[in-house]
């Protein structure tokens, strides 16, 4: 999930700086029965801050991912009474089942 992020903030902070560098006209926002006009300076404006946020929001897939890959203790473990392992993809909490609480057992096979 946060690499598709990285991928669209990316692709909006490239798209977004580049038309703010080259805006000369102006720009109308429709936001349901609400019609906002900007002139040419306040849309160019507006476009910095689109593009800042999306490089804000890159910085902070950069850091999810960093700290995902490097800094993760995520395991599986299995003992004689207990398995524990996380409790979800994202999750730092792991989650801890009693053998002597598990039902049944399948194996499948995903390619």
């Amino acid at each position: 999930m946060a690499a598709s992020a990285l991928i669209v903030f990316s692709w909006g902070t490239l798209f977004m700086g580049r038309d703010a560098l080259s805006n000369d006209r102006g720009l109308v926002l429709r936001i349901l029965p609400l019609r906002i006009h900007l002139d040419p300076l306040e849309a160019t404006v507006f476009l910095w801050y689109v593009t800042a946020v999306c490089v804000l929001f890159v910085f902070l897939c950069l850091r999810g991912l960093y700290l995902r890959f490097f800094f993760s203790t995520r395991r599986v473990t299995l003992t004689d009474t207990e398995i524990t392992a996380p409790r979800s993809m994202y999750s730092r909490t792991s989650v801890v089942v009693k053998l002597s609480d598990v039902r049944s057992i399948s194996v499948s096979t995903i390619r």
